[in-house]
């Protein structure tokens, strides 16, 4: 009976030990996490995240890999399908990517743990449908929640303030004005745009965020969750189509055709040109720069004037979980910690914008994150926080890129284009 009651007291103790996190629940065990942060600042925040997660957690190792954006959509499908593939990875939204994952019941449901830690109340039922499906893929922004983003994004023009100020130039409010920006400086013999098409990403960016200045969130909303019967072969996105390939014979560099995203970047670093079209997420590499207070940001105007910008974007690449995880309870709390206030201060401090937000602003140190968070804040204000188009079907990102190619090659019309992509659409519909 002794033994008994010292066998009892024993586990009282230990119990009492786990509770008050003296023994760890965790003992030997490897988290596997993929992400998509390769360079510094972002790999930095990510790698100190970690450390500090494990700290928190004895015996638990995270075991991370980081790819670029395309390398991770290329492998991404069959690590999940494999056992000792990621236990958490950043998953690309949309039909082609997270839709395709559920389809093939590859991500862990997250409803539960939803609940638990309260991510329905964190953010808006707008900003949680896109990282929503329903379980056999084919309905995009309802159904259950999939994953869980860190930072917010959109998309705008970065440009350099002392070459405004040389040409007597402003942040301009109508997208008319913009093009009179664009026409200033192409008559003072400089390619305004650094731009870099073999990434892909870079095309369609660019080509966004002259779609957005001519569209509406109705329309967005529909095209991406396939309502009603929306289609792409629209005035707006033919004009838009003719906007980019007149763009890219007056303003591109002119050996654009050869350049990656990254040398581009480095152009504009160099202030090669001007001005540069790309996402908040930048923010951090200009600071890592020196550019951190010589660089702005501002959102494209739109083409009607009075309309407030509507920008392309949204979240973040969505933290999600292998379906068939051994320690999905792990994984969640590794999400909750990637997205909660700890991982908001350091986001916000290498310039990118948390998806939590940041109301406390004291530590903010260059003029580019304050630029970068206004943006934000204003688009959200206004319901200006668009899309990304490549969301819509399995394979609209690697149609778009090879038409955009061609249509800035002036091998295909701005009407070809669109028709193209509408193809594309209709053949990518859920069945």
């Amino acid at each position: 009976m002794k033994n008994h009651r010292s066998l009892f007291v024993l586990v009282l103790l230990g119990l009492l030990l786990l509770s008050l996190g003296m023994v760890s629940a965790q003992d030997n065990v490897t988290l596997v996490v993929w992400d998509i942060h390769p360079t510094s600042p972002q790999s930095d925040v990510i790698n100190q995240l970690n450390a500090e997660f494990e700290e928190n957690h004895p015996g638990v190792t995270i075991e991370r890999t980081a790819y670029t954006f395309e390398d991770l959509k290329t492998v991404i499908a069959l690590g999940l399908s494999s056992d000792d593939g990621p236990d958490v990875s950043l998953v690309n939204q949309g039909f082609p990517d997270m839709g395709a994952l559920v389809a093939a019941d590859l991500l862990l449901p997250l409803d539960d743990y939803a609940e638990q830690y309260g991510w329905n109340e964190r953010w808006s039922p707008g900003l949680l449908a896109r990282n929503s499906f329903s379980a056999d893929g084919k309905e995009f922004g309802t159904g259950s929640l999939y994953g869980v983003s860190t930072t917010a994004e959109i998309g705008g023009v970065f440009y350099h303030k002392d070459m405004f100020a040389e040409y007597g130039l402003e942040v301009p409010t109508t997208f008319e004005e913009f093009q009179t920006i664009l026409d200033t400086f192409a008559n003072e013999g400089i390619r305004p745009f650094a731009f870099g098409p073999l990434a892909g990403s870079h095309s369609l960016h660019y080509f966004f965020t002259i779609q957005h200045s001519l569209s509406n969130v109705e329309w967005l909303d529909n095209f991406i969750y396939r309502r009603g019967d929306v289609r792409f072969d629209t005035p707006e996105n033919i004009e838009a189509a003719a906007i980019l390939q007149d763009w890219a014979s007056k303003y591109f560099p002119e050996d654009f055709t050869g350049l990656e995203r990254e040398t581009a970047r480095s152009l504009f670093y160099n202030k090669e040109h001007p001005l540069m079209i790309d996402g908040s997420w930048m923010g951090g590499n200009m600071i890592e720069n020196n550019l951190g207070d010589e660089v702005g940001f501002f959102l494209m105007p739109r083409h009607t004037d009075g309309e407030t910008p509507l920008a392309f974007g949204g979240w973040s690449l969505a933290w999600a979980i292998r379906k068939t995880t051994a320690n999905p309870d792990l994984a969640a709390e590794y999400l909750e910690w990637q997205t909660g206030e700890r991982a908001a201060e350091l986001w916000a401090g290498i310039g990118d914008v948390p998806a939590v937000g940041l109301e406390d602003r004291s530590n903010i140190q260059y003029s580019i994150q304050n630029d970068i968070l206004d943006a934000w804040e204003s688009a959200n204000k206004t319901n200006g926080v668009g899309h990304y188009l490549d969301w819509a079907s399995p394979t609209i990102y690697d149609t778009m890129k090879a038409d955009l190619e061609l249509l800035m090659a002036g091998q295909i019309t701005p009407e070809e284009f669109a028709a193209d992509i509408q193809r594309d659409y209709e053949s990518g519909a859920p069945s």
